[in-house]
Formats: C-alpha cells, structure tokens, sequence
C-alpha cells in the first residue's frame, strides 16, 4: 500500500499498515529528509563512528535521567553536528528548536528522532543507538525510566518534525502505556 511505502521510506520499516490522522507518514517531510541527509549517511564503519559521536555529545551535554536539560546551542550544533550540509543542519535546528527563538535542541530528542526515521540504518542498529544513547547499563537494557524518557523525547520530537500531529502525552501516560506493555509482555498475553 501506500501509507506502506511510505513509512518504509521513513526508515519506520514498514510496520504501519496505516497511517492514521494522527500521523504524517510521509518520508517528503521536510524535517524527515533534511534528518536523512544530515545522519547516519555513510558506509557501516562511518556509522559506528558518529553514533559514537553522537552518544558522547548526549551524554557530555546530560544524563538520560535529566535529558530534559540537555540543550545544545547554535555554535555547539555546528561544531558537533552541522558538518557536511548546511542547509539540512540549519532547518533540524529551527524545526527542534525547544524554545520560540530557536536558541536550542534537545540533544536526546534529535538523535533519537535520527536512529528512528533513518532510512539508511537497519533496526538492529536504531535499537542498538537508542539503547546505547539512553540505558545507563554496560548490557543496554533500559529501565521503565529510560524507557519513558526515550518515548516522551522520542515523540516530542517527532511533534517538532510534524510527523506526530497532536502534542504528545504527558509523562505519566506514557509511563503507564510502558508499564502495561511490560505488564502483557511478561505474563505473554495477547497485544490488541
């Protein structure tokens, strides 16, 4: 289908059969192609490199617990992350702007947004990227706080990008959301 296409486009690998109102599954975005042209654009050893690079950027500029706080600025963005394409750089950093003059990005939400919508990474690799950027653990497991974390920054920036339309829930839903998920997944009880 189409809606199938496109959010295969979208590095989502094609597991929305759907796309429902609540949701721009169109990998033309142009925050989705500027994110695209801007990270994980290399061979294999290139991404393990900037992932790396990445990584330490997020953890040097704050905690997975405080990532609320950890806000690059312009001059940090270029040094760190606008190499290569000015253009795609300067229209992330306006569209994930956390404040109404665009002075700063959420380090956790660009990266994550990255990993997600990447469509030149394999899932493996995202789920390795999120693990590695927001499980404070050698095994990259997440706790439900690291997962609520991921998810909140995660949609909060996808609402930046325009992908998700509605603002996202607040903390605590998301929280339970994860909680019952784990909930259903330990006592393997059918998802609906």
């Amino acid at each position: 289908t189409t809606s199938h296409a496109r959010s295969a486009a979208m590095g989502i690998g094609g597991s929305l059969e759907q796309c429902q109102g609540d949701w721009q599954c169109d990998a033309n975005l142009p925050g989705v192609v500027a994110l695209a042209k801007l990270f994980f654009i290399g061979g294999p050893w290139q991404i393990d490199v900037e992932a790396a690079a990445l990584l330490a950027l997020a953890h040097k500029t704050g905690s997975p617990e405080h990532f609320t706080d950890a806000l690059v600025d312009d001059q940090a963005w270029q040094s760190h992350v606008a190499a290569g394409n000015e253009e795609a750089s300067r229209l992330v950093f306006d569209l994930m702007a956390t404040d109404a003059a665009a002075r700063h990005v959420n380090i956790y939400e660009v990266v994550s947004c990255a990993a997600v919508l990447s469509p030149h990474l394999p899932k493996d690799v995202k789920l390795a990227i999120l693990c590695g950027m927001w499980s404070g653990r050698e095994d990259g497991r997440l706790s439900i706080e690291a997962a609520v974390g991921l998810f909140s920054a995660l949609l909060l920036g996808l609402h930046r990008l325009g992908v998700l339309v509605p603002s996202p829930p607040p903390m605590e839903e998301i929280e339970n959301d994860i909680c019952r998920l784990l909930w259903v997944l330990r006592k393997n009880q059918p998802c609906r």
